[in-house]
């Protein structure tokens, strides 16, 4: 038979049940990160994402076209800031997809303009007599 809280042969003591239980309840409690609410985590990271994007702008922006890509990219950064103040305002899961899908809306966007340019700079390289 064995005995409440051991091993076979072996017997439990107090202060071994005591470690299991902390290491136990260690195991099982959430982090620190579990414990920020989503909607924080998010606006953070559209915040840092902002910051970012503008101040890495300046450097592209003699890379032009229709128009450039430090244009392009101030767009998303304002994007970024747009998302963030509708998880801030709408707090609850809808403003989370809504900024989501904005931000995904506007990093496709920006990447499709980015490679409609690439084409026409190709093709007129190809083709300088615009035939």
């Amino acid at each position: 038979m064995r005995p409440a809280g051991g091993y076979a042969g072996r017997v439990v003591t107090g202060r071994e049940t005591d470690e299991v239980a902390r290491a136990t309840a260690a195991r099982e409690s959430p982090g620190r990160l579990a414990a920020v609410p989503p909607g924080t985590l998010v606006v953070a990271g559209f915040a840092v994402d902002a910051c970012v994007h503008l101040h890495l702008a300046g450097a592209y922006d003699a890379n032009t076209a229709a128009i450039s890509q430090g244009a392009l990219i101030r767009v998303k950064a304002a994007a970024a800031v747009a998302a963030a103040l509708l998880v801030l305002i709408t707090r609850g899961r809808p403003g989370l997809l809504v900024a989501f899908l904005v931000a995904e809306a506007i990093a496709t966007l920006a990447a499709l303009a980015l490679l409609l340019t690439d084409l026409r700079r190709h093709r007129a390289r190809r083709d300088p007599g615009g035939a």
